[in-house]
Protein backbone atom coordinates (compact mmCIF):
# COMPACT_ATOMS: atom_id res chain seq x y z
CA UNK A 1 0.00 0.00 0.00
CA UNK A 2 1.16 3.20 -1.30
CA UNK A 3 0.38 6.43 1.43
CA UNK A 4 0.69 9.91 -0.52
CA UNK A 5 2.33 12.62 0.86
CA UNK A 6 0.54 15.96 0.86
CA UNK A 7 2.15 19.22 0.96
CA UNK A 8 0.39 21.78 3.40
CA UNK A 9 0.72 25.26 3.60
CA UNK A 10 -0.40 27.00 6.30
CA UNK A 11 -1.00 30.74 6.24
CA UNK A 12 -1.53 33.41 9.70
CA UNK A 13 -1.62 37.22 9.43
CA UNK A 14 0.65 39.26 11.79
CA UNK A 15 -2.16 42.05 13.50
CA UNK A 16 -0.63 45.22 15.03
CA UNK A 17 -3.19 47.62 17.28
CA UNK A 18 -6.07 45.71 15.09
CA UNK A 19 -4.22 46.35 11.59
CA UNK A 20 -2.84 43.59 9.47
CA UNK A 21 1.06 44.51 9.57
CA UNK A 22 2.74 41.01 7.94
CA UNK A 23 1.85 37.63 7.60
CA UNK A 24 3.51 33.97 8.00
CA UNK A 25 3.94 31.19 5.52
CA UNK A 26 4.57 28.01 6.83
CA UNK A 27 4.90 25.24 4.22
CA UNK A 28 5.28 21.51 5.13
CA UNK A 29 6.43 19.24 2.63
CA UNK A 30 7.54 15.81 4.29
CA UNK A 31 10.22 16.48 6.57
CA UNK A 32 10.95 19.97 5.47
CA UNK A 33 9.70 23.19 6.54
CA UNK A 34 9.92 26.45 4.84
CA UNK A 35 8.76 29.20 7.14
CA UNK A 36 8.19 33.13 5.51
CA UNK A 37 7.72 35.96 8.09
CA UNK A 38 7.53 39.69 7.60
CA UNK A 39 5.61 42.73 9.47
CA UNK A 40 5.98 46.07 8.89
CA UNK A 41 6.21 48.81 12.34
CA UNK A 42 6.27 52.32 10.74
CA UNK A 43 9.01 51.08 8.19
CA UNK A 44 10.70 48.69 10.13
CA UNK A 45 10.13 45.01 10.73
CA UNK A 46 12.00 42.23 9.81
CA UNK A 47 11.67 39.71 6.46
CA UNK A 48 13.01 36.20 6.89
CA UNK A 49 13.10 33.06 4.68
CA UNK A 50 13.59 29.91 6.87
CA UNK A 51 13.83 26.67 5.80
CA UNK A 52 14.25 23.54 8.24
CA UNK A 53 14.95 19.80 8.05
CA UNK A 54 15.95 16.86 10.39
CA UNK A 55 19.48 18.17 11.38
CA UNK A 56 19.49 21.69 10.12
CA UNK A 57 17.78 24.95 9.95
CA UNK A 58 19.12 28.01 7.42
CA UNK A 59 17.56 31.91 8.04
CA UNK A 60 18.19 34.65 5.40
CA UNK A 61 16.71 37.99 5.44
CA UNK A 62 16.67 41.03 7.23
CA UNK A 63 15.94 41.60 11.24
CA UNK A 64 13.52 44.50 12.61
CA UNK A 65 16.24 47.13 11.57
CA UNK A 66 16.69 46.10 8.55
CA UNK A 67 20.55 44.14 9.19
CA UNK A 68 21.27 41.32 7.16
CA UNK A 69 20.53 38.08 8.72
CA UNK A 70 22.66 34.76 7.68
CA UNK A 71 22.13 32.00 10.12
CA UNK A 72 22.91 28.41 9.40
CA UNK A 73 23.13 25.03 11.77
CA UNK A 74 23.64 21.79 10.24
CA UNK A 75 25.61 18.93 11.84
CA UNK A 76 25.70 20.25 15.01
CA UNK A 77 27.79 23.60 13.72
CA UNK A 78 26.51 27.06 13.92
CA UNK A 79 26.88 30.22 12.16
CA UNK A 80 25.27 33.99 12.34
CA UNK A 81 26.24 37.17 11.93
CA UNK A 82 27.87 37.34 15.76
CA UNK A 83 29.25 33.86 16.46
CA UNK A 84 29.71 30.52 15.64
CA UNK A 85 30.45 27.04 16.89
CA UNK A 86 29.24 23.59 17.51
CA UNK A 87 28.09 21.15 19.58
CA UNK A 88 28.48 17.54 19.85
CA UNK A 89 24.62 16.50 19.37
CA UNK A 90 21.80 18.96 18.10
CA UNK A 91 20.08 20.28 21.01
CA UNK A 92 16.10 19.65 21.07
CA UNK A 93 14.57 22.86 20.40
CA UNK A 94 17.74 24.91 19.89
CA UNK A 95 17.22 27.31 17.15
CA UNK A 96 19.34 30.14 15.57
CA UNK A 97 19.21 33.65 17.32
CA UNK A 98 16.86 35.21 14.70
CA UNK A 99 14.94 32.26 13.43
CA UNK A 100 11.27 32.96 12.54
CA UNK A 101 8.43 32.89 15.20
CA UNK A 102 5.96 29.91 14.95
CA UNK A 103 2.19 31.78 15.84
CA UNK A 104 0.41 29.47 17.78
CA UNK A 105 -2.98 28.70 15.65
Amino acid sequence: MHTALLALVLKYAVIMAGHPAGAQTVAIDGATRTVDFEFNDRGRGPKTHTVMSPGSMTTTGVDYYKATVNETFANGKWSNGAESGSVGAPASGALPRAAAPTLAR
